[in-house]
């Protein structure tokens, strides 16, 4: 595990927080990656983890949580495609993986899906557990359960992910804070 201040910036239909953790890949998505994205020709250099605040608890499994999961899902793609956009203009290539079933949505025919929570739980070092119905529950340290993980993957490094990032903040007029020697920084970027 290794620290990575994340970047905060609020949802759009909330203004709930978004973490947001550019690092670089799993020892496990690289060796991997033929299996994980079959349509890449050169190992991912990059791994964006993209954790959502949710509203409620999300362990449990109700109509409440489902909305809430399909709202947040709704929240991250368009967070990804705004980053996505930004990132063909640098000539970067990047991919959005389906939070709900760990697919890429871009590159066909995976035979391995991405377990979200692995990940987040193996850079990050956030607790999961499991459910009484076998699923894992992220345990996300001020948020507990009510936390919604996602990730992206790209061929930059993680720096370039950041700068990329902090472009498509501006771009879609978010506001971001960012922790620097534990002084949180706010860019306003309206």
């Amino acid at each position: 595990m290794i620290e990575i201040n994340p970047i905060i910036i609020p949802q759009k239909t909330t203004k709930l927080p978004i973490e947001i953790y550019p690092t670089v890949p799993t020892q496990f998505i690289i060796n991997n990656y033929p299996k994980l994205l079959p349509t890449w020709k050169q190992v991912p250099k990059s791994v964006l983890i993209v954790l959502l605040y949710a509203k409620l608890s999300i362990e449990n499994i109700n109509q409440d949580t489902q909305a809430e999961k399909e709202r947040l899902k709704q929240e991250f793609l368009q967070l990804g495609n705004d980053l996505k956009y930004i990132l063909q203009k640098e000539n970067y290539f990047i991919e959005i993986i389906d939070p709900q079933d760990g697919k890429p949505i871009n590159s066909h025919n995976a035979t391995m899906n991405f377990d979200l929570i692995a990940i987040v739980n193996q850079i990050l070092g956030f607790n999961y557990y499991h459910t009484q119905q076998g699923c894992k529950v992220l345990n996300h340290p001020t948020q507990k359960t009510g936390i919604y993980p996602s990730i992206l993957l790209s061929d930059t490094d993680p720096i370039k992910i950041d700068d990329s990032l902090k472009k498509s903040i501006l771009l879609t007029s978010y506001i971001s804070t960012r922790k620097v020697n534990n002084h949180e920084k706010v860019i306003n970027c309206e």
